[in-house]
């Protein structure tokens, strides 16, 4: 009884929240993103001289339902970004290495009731798993733990980190006038922040829990368009 009586205060608290706003329905959305991971030292000596990542662009796909100014969802981004000091080959500048960031989201999300000038601020928060990885590391770089599980005579290969941990955001979407598609499309402007807590390291084939505790921080710039087809 306990358990259904909380269920109940929950749903009276929540009540007011969805019913003052019109359903919205399936919401589906496809954009472009700006990020930069970062991990504190002992997760960073993974990668070697290439732990120092620079902004990278990529792309951010995702699916949820919205029901009054509550939604729920998931989301997927991909992003490729340069790392470490240029390399030179014979005199001549190669270029940079180059990491992957993908990030896998659930997500909860509300507004208030307040516009500014057609603009509806939104709030979200959830739960994230992230990893960056194809990042190129010379075996004498990595940190011994790694080192010491590898054969002798491995080659240059490549260095992933991964982990989980949760999200915080803030954004405006505004509608857009009507383009002669079924149903309503959004604008999303998103910045948020993606708080990991290192658990996995890889390099080639070797996989390994990450010995204590480390984490990582990823600040995200998103702007997405969205379709919500049943309005």
């Amino acid at each position: 009884m306990r358990f259904v009586r909380r269920w109940v205060l929950l749903l009276t608290l929540l009540s007011p929240t969805i019913l003052d706003a019109q359903t919205r329905g399936v919401r589906l959305q496809y954009g472009v993103l700006l990020a930069q991971p970062g991990f504190e030292d002992r997760a960073a000596e993974v990668f070697g001289e290439n732990s120092t990542f620079r902004p990278g662009l990529g792309i951010v796909t995702g699916l949820g339902y919205e029901v009054g100014r509550l939604g729920l969802g998931i989301e997927g981004s991909m992003a490729g970004m340069d790392t470490g000091p240029v390399r030179e080959r014979n005199g001549i500048g190669m270029g940079r290495e180059s990491g992957i960031l993908r990030t896998f989201a659930l997500l909860a999300s509300w507004s208030p009731k307040q516009e500014f000038k057609r603009w509806r601020p939104v709030v979200t928060v959830g739960y994230v798993r992230q990893s960056v990885d194809n990042v190129r590391v010379d075996p004498g770089q990595l940190p011994a733990f790694i080192r010491d599980q590898l054969p002798a005579d491995v080659e240059e290969g490549s260095a992933r980190v991964a982990g989980d941990g949760f999200r915080i955001g803030a954004a405006a979407e505004r509608s857009l006038p009507g383009s002669g598609l079924p149903g309503e499309f959004f604008v999303r402007l998103e910045a948020a922040g993606d708080l990991i807590g290192v658990r996995e390291v890889s390099y080639e084939e070797l996989d390994a829990a990450f010995p204590g505790s480390a984490r990582g921080f990823t600040p995200r710039l998103a702007a997405v368009l969205q379709w919500l087809p049943g309005r």
